[in-house]
């Protein structure tokens, strides 16, 4: 029993010299364990500076240039290559120092590359819009050549929004213009009919008071070409009244002189009509073209009152046409001449 205890105490005392030892030893070498761990450190960081950092350039600077052949703007991308080719000229010369002069060589090559693999990726976007303009062009001229369809309903669309303006009209051209360009500017029709002359387009500005009416002949390939037309539109200066009531006089009627009455005085034109009679039944100016290109306008007033005591004013309807050179429209038609509109 005494030997056992002798042997614990015996035990206890060598593990503590023992502990002694180990400490004493490794203060002893403390400055030689502190520069190996700073070393080591060390090596660890330019292993991430001179391997690492730059495996993450390379990469961030290829995904650039994928990224370039797909999406805009290519200044952006070319900006990021050049901070990466920056940043590993840096890493190469670190890399340098630490020996790993050909790795960082190459990468520092291979950044370069792709800014001129970023460059080719515009050329070739832009090779390719030409390519599928191109290809838009050749697929639209292989259209053209297509006959029209025959179906009115191809080229109706009753909802369509009118976008009319009488410069647009007069600028048509028969014989040139067709119901495709047409349709491409200013939609499809509101109201189309196929009759035994041609297609009838109708575009109506929806409150019955301006309308353009197009018709369409075919042409030696099918196609649809316009062949004159009609553009209506409300009278300025005239206030159209449901209840129209007559303030005309026997002898306002009488003094009306159309253009084939010249020889009895001079001939009547608008301005004077309606300054004396501002208020109408009906009122609306037209602008005609024929399949020839002539262009014809004119204005039309209804002061039909069958309630008035003046039997001439009971079916009053004027036309005039308009004169380009005195800029103004003269009295073409009377109703009360011919006895008939």
């Amino acid at each position: 029993m005494f030997n056992k205890e002798s042997e614990r105490y015996l035990s206890d005392d060598h593990r503590k010299n023992g502990d002694q030892a180990f400490e004493s030893a490794f203060s002893n070498q403390g400055p030689e364990f502190e520069s190996a761990f700073q070393e080591e450190k060390a090596e660890k960081r330019h292993f991430f500076l001179t391997f690492v950092l730059p495996l993450i350039l390379l990469s961030v600077s290829w995904m650039s240039v994928f990224l370039s052949w797909r999406y805009k703007p290519i200044i952006l991308y070319l900006a990021v290559i050049v901070a990466c080719f920056v940043l590993a000229i840096i890493l190469f010369r670190m890399g340098q120092k630490r020996g790993r002069f050909l790795f960082t060589a190459i990468v520092l090559a291979l950044i370069g590359l792709s800014f001129f693999a970023t460059l080719g990726g515009s050329v070739y976007r832009g090779a390719m819009k030409k390519y599928r303009l191109i290809q838009q062009v050749s697929q639209s001229e292989l259209d053209e050549e297509k006959p029209d369809s025959d179906d009115p309903k191809d080229y109706e669309d009753k909802s369509a929004i009118y976008n009319w303006t009488e410069e647009d009209f007069e600028n048509l051209k028969p014989k040139v213009d067709t119901l495709r360009s047409i349709i491409e500017s200013h939609g499809k029709g509101n109201y189309v009919e196929m009759e035994s002359s041609g297609l009838k387009v109708r575009y109506d500005r929806g409150d019955g008071n301006e309308y353009i009416d197009l018709s369409f002949v075919k042409d030696e390939k099918g196609r649809f070409v316009y062949d004159g037309g009609t553009a209506t539109y409300p009278l300025d200066g005239v206030t159209e009244v449901d209840n129209y009531s007559s303030n005309w006089t026997e002898e306002q009627i009488n003094s009306l002189r159309t253009k084939d009455q010249a020889y009895l005085g001079p001939i009547t034109s608008l301005s004077e009509v309606v300054r004396e009679h501002p208020q109408a039944k009906g009122a609306w100016r037209s602008i005609k073209v024929h399949s020839s290109g002539i262009m014809h306008k004119s204005v039309d007033l209804d002061y039909t009152d069958q309630n008035s005591p003046i039997k001439k004013a009971q079916l009053l309807r004027l036309s005039f046409e308009y004169n380009e050179k005195k800029k103004d429209y003269y009295l073409s038609y009377n109703s009360v001449d011919r006895g008939h509109w």
